[in-house]
């Protein structure tokens, strides 16, 4: 699985299963895998109205990109396949 995203700040965000996530700004890619994640299977990339960028994986739950920081959430599940807001 594949998912792309445009964040409103510019940035792509691609999220891959096997090969972690990657964030494109212009020119520039940078490459987030199990050194920054603790996995590279991402199910899922969703920006909250808040522009916060969430990840679903497969085996490591929930996880939030906020200041330039990757934390995984309290939410004790391991996959999340899709992410929503109200």
């Amino acid at each position: 699985p594949l998912q792309v995203i445009a964040a409103s700040d510019g940035k792509v965000w691609v999220a891959t299963f096997g090969s972690g996530l990657f964030c494109i700004t212009g020119d520039r890619q940078e490459h987030f895998s199990i050194a920054q994640l603790g996995t590279d299977k991402i199910l899922t990339v969703f920006e909250d109205n808040r522009q916060l960028i969430w990840l679903g994986t497969q085996d490591k739950g929930l996880i939030q990109y906020s200041r330039r920081k990757f934390e995984k959430s309290p939410l004790k599940v391991s996959s999340v396949w899709s992410i929503s807001e109200d």
